[in-house]
């Protein structure tokens, strides 16, 4: 069986076939990638109204580490 096999009950007299091609519209109306996107958005922001104090946290440890990255750089390519 492929990817698309799915073991779905057929229900008011419809061929199992017609029931998956039907699950499988109402389905790929629904795109993945941008549910997940919305959803880790979603906990983001909740994350960050609870915990203001650990976004300050996180946004200063960024800071600093963009800023061992950029002296990083400088010290590699004024090396060569």
């Amino acid at each position: 069986m492929g990817r698309s096999a799915v073991l779905l009950p057929a229900p008011y007299g419809r061929s199992c076939r017609q029931y998956r091609s039907t699950v499988a519209r109402v389905l790929g109306v629904l795109d993945l990638k941008a549910v997940a996107g919305w959803a880790a958005t979603t906990f983001i922001v909740w994350w960050a109204i609870m915990n203001p104090a650990d976004v300050g946290h996180l946004a200063a440890n960024v800071a600093v580490f963009m800023s061992n990255a950029k002296a990083g750089v400088g010290a590699f390519v004024a090396s060569t």
